[in-house]
């Protein structure tokens, strides 16, 4: 089966690498080859995702192509935008369509509604919490009413990706649906006790020390300033490793920290992994909102399928489900006398797999009507 996966914003690593070229590579198990297109939307991601573009195609081991739009916030963007993309899309045999995000949704429903509406978030509650202070009244009228109208069309789509069921039930999608949360690939995020031992002797962390770590971006709701403040109340034991990209970002943000207590570091996504399972707890703060409620943060995963124990905050998506079963939450009192237990970690890590794309597989093959076995 040939399909085309269509998103917007160029090619940005990490993220899109995890959940976008991995899965479509994974997708090829079931009988899909996709072809990838990203639509940027200015010239400073147009530029960086064509100097990436060799390397998507080896990521995901499919085609891919870069194309030139406008901005979501100009007036008639979409339109526009579902021209450049009527282009493209013609020049490739698809049968399905796969668009990742509200406004790429709404970009192809106005070529067609047969495609897969793959919503990420609640983009409205997301806006509301990012611009809740915001003075600028007629600006904010203007980009709310752009988000709706992007919901709106989206859900003209034949098929929806929730990723998680509040998500689901607050956009009350009538149509096939589908609820697939935070995954990861078992090949890049699993636990190795030599691989543990390799990367912290690198760091030069002792047997007695303990790493809390935080991986991801630095943006507003992240709550990386909260997380910090929780890691400045632990003992001399445990050291705080970050793992972002916006490294010039966290620099500002830890100003004033215990240096010493700090490792920084700019991971690619195959170099994730070690750093985890050189890790002890993963952090993952949010506040009590609706744009949290609806999330699945992919952290979790990774976090989970390298066997950590993670600190985490209540009501993020279906969290406590996952909870119940791998039984890998702890609280931030359990920490200064965390009992670090490699092989108790192991099994952590197999229960995680629930969490894998690989485990997914068979959703997947329902979402995407294959009709044949998975080899």
């Amino acid at each position: 089966m040939k399909g085309f996966f269509v998103l917007t914003g160029g090619f940005p690593s990490q993220v899109i690498d995890s959940q976008v070229l991995i899965h479509c590579k994974e997708m090829r198990n079931i009988g899909i080859e996709f072809h990838i297109c990203s639509i940027a939307t200015n010239e400073e991601q147009y530029i960086y995702a064509l100097n990436r573009l060799d390397e998507v195609k080896s990521i995901s081991q499919c085609t891919a192509s870069i194309i030139k739009g406008i901005k979501p916030a100009l007036p008639f963007s979409e339109k526009i935008n579902a021209l450049i993309l009527k282009k493209e899309i013609s020049k490739y045999d698809y049968e399905l369509i796969h668009a990742r995000g509200d406004y790429t949704s709404h970009i192809v429903s106005l070529i067609t509604n047969n495609f897969i509406w793959d919503c990420r978030g609640d983009r409205l509650a997301e806006f509301d919490t990012q611009y809740k202070n915001s003075k600028n009244i007629l600006g904010k009228y203007y980009k709310r009413y752009k988000i709706k109208k992007n919901i709106y069309h989206a859900k003209t789509a034949n098929k929806a990706i929730f990723v998680s069921s509040f998500l689901k039930n607050k956009f009350n999608f009538q149509k096939d649906s589908f609820i697939i949360g935070c995954v990861a690939d078992e090949k890049l995020f699993y636990f190795d006790k030599s691989l543990r031992n390799q990367i912290r002797e690198q760091l030069n962390i002792s047997a007695d020390e303990n790493i809390l770590v935080y991986s991801g971006s630095i943006t507003f709701y992240q709550m990386f300033d909260e997380c910090l403040e929780l890691f400045s109340h632990l003992n001399s034991s445990w050291k705080f490793l970050v793992l972002t990209q916006d490294i010039e970002l966290a620099l500002k943000k830890l100003n004033g920290a215990d240096i010493n207590r700090i490792i920084l570091k700019s991971a690619q996504l195959s170099e994730v992994n070690g750093y985890l399972n050189a890790s002890d707890v993963g952090i993952l703060l949010r506040e009590n909102n609706d744009l949290n409620r609806a999330a699945s943060p992919t952290k979790y995963a990774e976090y989970a399928m390298s066997g950590l124990s993670i600190l985490h905050s209540d009501d993020i998506g279906d969290l406590d489900v996952y909870d119940e079963t791998i039984k890998n939450r702890l609280f931030d009192n359990d920490l200064n006398n965390l009992k670090i237990d490699l092989d108790n970690r192991e099994q952590l890590a197999q229960k995680a797999k629930l969490l894998s794309k690989q485990n997914n597989l068979m959703q997947y093959k329902e979402l995407y009507g294959i009709k044949n076995e998975i080899e």
